[in-house]
């Protein structure tokens, strides 16, 4: 498979008339450009094409595939009737499907910026209107879900009373969802639209701009990163601080009379962990340097593929930290390699009680 990319990318240069060491004539017309974060696509050699085969054709749907099948695994499990008391369990049915469509989303999108240099017209189309643009969005609407969910904890801890008031007004779960799912369709739909499909020489290769800091003005490029990235990255790091103060000042409350401090400081553990590498994942951006073109593709591939892990851990740290999770899932495995035991009618009542809303 690689020699036949290399030979296609060979003829491609050959038919444009583009040396392989000078791409002087690609560059001063811009017609390539790395999403999302990229400059301009120099081409000084073969080793780029080889960069990005491996990078977008091997590396990223190898996360991808993986996130599929871990996300599908776990929503098997969150669609289990007895789980349905936990508050949290809607938020967390929602963040797997959204996991689900992030990683479904990226193996095409990561197959079209593999051929960065041609594409047919139906790819470079929907690099340049779909493409990474679905994959934000998936991402987008993941980062606001999580949000809910750190601030309802934050909420549990400082303020218990008003937590239990939330917790009990039906259809408010969905009411914030639909409000959110809304805010972010409203910055993303116009983004759709506005990316750009290019022609490159005469023959029938075809690239797709898809760099919203290219398609949209400077200063709609400047809200849009504010609604959809700055300002939630800066919430979920407030929320963050807080669950952090909450825990060290030892406001781990007994909610409802039914769990322990310690189960609630696990809660508290587990979503200030994936807040702290879900940031991380993001201030890769600026934690790597960047000075060429190889960087910009291991950069961005990195970043990429820290997501998709981080799509991967999120339920399953939840599982193995909140206690009604954990029991749950502990009780599905020996029943997978055991016969299903009998149980006594008190255990079964006891079962039901113990699983609480918190």
């Amino acid at each position: 498979m690689m020699k036949e990319y290399n030979k296609s990318i060979k003829a491609i240069l050959t038919d444009l008339q583009i040396p392989e060491n000078d791409t002087s004539n690609i560059t001063n017309k811009k017609e390539f450009i790395l999403p999302p974060d990229g400059g301009e696509v120099a081409f000084e050699d073969l080793d780029h094409a080889h960069t990005l085969f491996i990078a977008f054709h091997v590396i990223l749907p190898i996360f991808a595939v993986t996130c599929i099948l871990v996300n599908a695994l776990s929503l098997v499990m969150v669609m289990r009737p007895r789980l349905n008391a936990i508050y949290i369990n809607l938020y967390l049915k929602l963040l797997i499907i959204l996991d689900l469509l992030t990683a479904l989303s990226t193996i095409p999108a990561s197959f079209a910026m593999g051929n960065t240099l041609c594409n047919s017209y139906a790819m470079a189309f929907y690099q340049a209107h779909f493409g990474m643009y679905l994959v934000n969005l998936f991402r987008f609407s993941c980062l606001y879900v999580w949000i809910w969910v750190s601030f309802d904890r934050f909420m549990a801890i400082w303020f218990l009373e008003r937590f239990q008031s939330i917790r009990n007004n039906k259809g408010l779960q969905d009411r914030r969802l639909l409000i959110t799912g809304i805010w972010i369709l409203a910055w993303m739909l116009p983004v759709l639209s506005l990316g750009e499909v290019k022609r490159v020489g005469t023959k029938n290769c075809w690239v797709g701009d898809a760099d919203h800091t290219v398609v949209l003005s400077t200063e709609h490029t400047l809200l849009f990163d504010l609604a959809l990235q700055y300002i939630p990255y800066g919430v979920l790091i407030l929320l963050s601080i807080g669950l952090a103060a909450g825990v060290v000042k030892k406001r781990l409350l007994n909610n409802m009379g039914c769990q322990s401090k310690r189960s609630e400081f696990y809660k508290t553990l587990a979503i200030l962990i994936l807040n702290l590498l879900y940031v991380l994942c993001y201030c890769l951006v600026w934690m790597m340097p960047v000075s060429s073109f190889m960087d910009i593709v291991i950069l961005w591939t990195t970043q990429q593929s820290a997501f998709l892990v981080w799509s991967m851990i999120n339920t399953l740290i939840i599982f193995f930290f909140h206690k009604d999770y954990h029991d749950e899932l502990m009780s599905i495995l020996p029943s997978i390699s055991m016969p299903k035991k009998s149980h006594s009618r008190q255990e079964i009542e006891m079962e039901h009680t113990s699983i609480t809303e918190v």
